[in-house]
């Protein structure tokens, strides 16, 4: 909940140029954490699903069963 406050003492101090900048970098890091995940992801086996269709009613299942995933698929949906 910082991060808005911070992009606009950045905004204000820098420059929407600069602040952009530092906006991207921040995605690019986070998108970069995600390759050791990428990684060592599991490939599909006999009996998962392998179509798009069927990954995502998997994963919608999967959510639907822990109430931790469900409360915050409802909140974010919520709140977008």
């Amino acid at each position: 909940m910082v991060g808005p406050a911070l992009a606009g003492g950045l905004f204000g101090f820098a420059g929407p140029a600069a602040t952009m900048m530092v906006i991207v970098i921040f995605y690019a890091l986070a998108a970069t954490s995600l390759i050791p995940i990428l990684r060592t992801a599991n490939t599909p086996t006999a009996g998962q699903p392998t179509t798009l269709i069927g990954e995502a009613v998997a994963g919608l299942a999967h959510i639907a069963r822990h109430p931790t995933l469900r409360g915050l698929a409802i909140a974010y949906t919520d709140l977008n």
